[in-house]
């Protein structure tokens, strides 16, 4: 009985022990004169961080918008409609979609008809100035390895 009473009491002391460094530890840091983090590291580098992360994913959220506005229009009216690819960015289209390639520098991800000379182009192939192809099958695709632009009628997307 006297063994378990002092190991309870031991148990009991321990926790107080505990809870008390908890409560220092709490009252203690963190306060004004001495926070955790500072304004100065909140202001000079936390900030501009959050900045640039924002507007990162602000400018891909507003392209990403242009392009289905655009994409909606040209389904729409059967108007061209012109975009711009940039390096590493892929343009996937529904079967039917005709891209009249202006300039720059991009190949095939599929497999398209190039409409201008009456040939196929095979994937990995560099698309040809001023040519016209058309999409056969829904997600045909068009990978830019350089910024380039091209003139849409149908139904797309870039990402």
């Amino acid at each position: 009985m006297k063994n378990r009473t002092f190991r309870t009491l031991m148990i009991l002391l321990l926790v107080a022990v505990l809870g008390a460094g908890g409560v220092y530890a709490a009252v203690r840091y963190g306060t004004q004169a001495d926070p955790l983090i500072t304004l100065s590291y909140l202001t000079d580098v936390k900030e501009p961080e959050l900045a640039d992360a924002y507007a990162v994913k602000a400018d891909a959220a507003v392209e990403e918008l242009k392009s289905t506005v655009n994409s909606d229009v040209a389904a729409v009216t059967g108007d061209y409609v012109s975009a711009e690819l940039y390096d590493g960015q892929t343009l996937t289209c529904k079967a039917g979609t005709e891209v009249l390639f202006r300039s720059g520098s991009a190949k095939a991800a599929s497999v398209l008809s190039d409409v201008t000379d009456g040939t196929e182009l095979q994937i990995g192939d560099a698309l040809v100035a001023n040519h016209l192809y058309l999409t056969r099958t829904d997600g045909a695709a068009v990978s830019a390895s350089g910024s380039a632009a091209v003139m849409l009628r149908g139904d797309y997307s870039i990402g």
